[in-house]
């Protein structure tokens, strides 16, 4: 951004819009709530307050995988509804949402925003947590360690800097650290999650990073943030993330750019250069 260059927008906290949809999805199954399937008509209206779907006709009868694979908004209001906030923030708190990360010498992380149960008064409250809007925020950092944990089979791992050594060729030769691994999400839960991740870059909204290079397990986001330009346009923030290879998941990319039209179209293009990038040169 030309007024904000030298901002660390990695450790900046942000609306993260439907790239939380994979942690409610979670909470669903960690708690043994059926993921059934919806009928939707775009839109869904809670105590008053209608929430529209990103496709305002519906999308009709969609079972979970198509639902994340097409970000669908009413099933994840309706499933967040069913779950209660109790167990979302549960969750949330597991994943460290609305912590600080230490790297340190100085370099900390913004916390985001992670809401209190006391907070919520409505199921419209619900409603929202549910897609990742209301007072929701959070860091690309903590978005791409969430979705590594449903890549590594459910361990939450603290981000951390690894220095080390780079050789004439370009190979790195990393120091040793002492990684602790907390287990949050059973093998199931991850198994049925990478399975709906995979179907959006192959028929979601993710189709602009499909590339013949790789397999992977995406999501993608544009978070209304409650800001407006001098046109009076509201300000989106447009997400990507997931992990790749699809089959033994070695690296996780997060895509933000503030002020985009969609996550797709802004975000997947770059996700898929960086990833076939890392993959030519490695």
């Amino acid at each position: 951004h030309s007024d904000s260059p030298f901002v660390n927008r990695a450790f900046s906290a942000f609306p993260v819009g439907s790239v939380y949809k994979a942690v409610t999805a979670a909470s669903a199954l960690e708690n043994n709530i059926t993921l059934k399937e919806y009928f939707c008509d775009g839109d869904i209206t809670l105590n008053g307050n209608t929430f529209y779907c990103s496709n305002l006709d519906g999308h009709g009868e969609i079972d979970f995988d198509t639902a994340i694979a097409k970000s669908c908004n009413p099933f994840f209001i309706n499933l967040g509804v069913e779950i209660g906030e109790e167990k979302i923030l549960s969750l949330s708190q597991k994943f460290h949402l609305g912590e600080s990360i230490d790297f340190g010498n100085g370099y900390m992380t913004d916390s985001g925003i992670l809401p209190l149960a006391t907070e919520f008064v409505s199921k419209a409250d619900v409603g929202n947590l549910s897609f990742g809007q209301g007072k929701l925020t959070a860091t690309p950092i903590q978005i791409a360690t969430i979705f590594s944990c449903i890549g590594n089979g459910g361990y939450y791992i603290k981000p951390s800097l690894i220095s080390g050594t780079v050789d004439e060729n370009g190979k790195l030769t990393a120091t040793a650290t002492d990684i602790k691994k907390e287990k949050i999400l059973t093998d199931y839960t991850c198994e049925k999650l990478k399975k709906a991740l995979s179907k959006t870059v192959s028929e979601g909204t993710g189709v602009p990073a499909q590339s013949n290079l790789y397999t992977c397990c995406t999501k993608t986001a544009t978070a209304q943030s409650g800001q407006y330009d001098e046109n009076g346009n509201e300000i989106k923030f447009c997400w990507f993330v997931g992990f790749f290879p699809k089959e033994n998941p070695q690296y996780t990319i997060c895509i933000m750019k503030e002020n985009g039209v969609s996550g797709g179209s802004d975000c997947g293009p770059v996700f898929k250069e960086i990833a076939e990038n890392i993959l030519f040169n490695f």
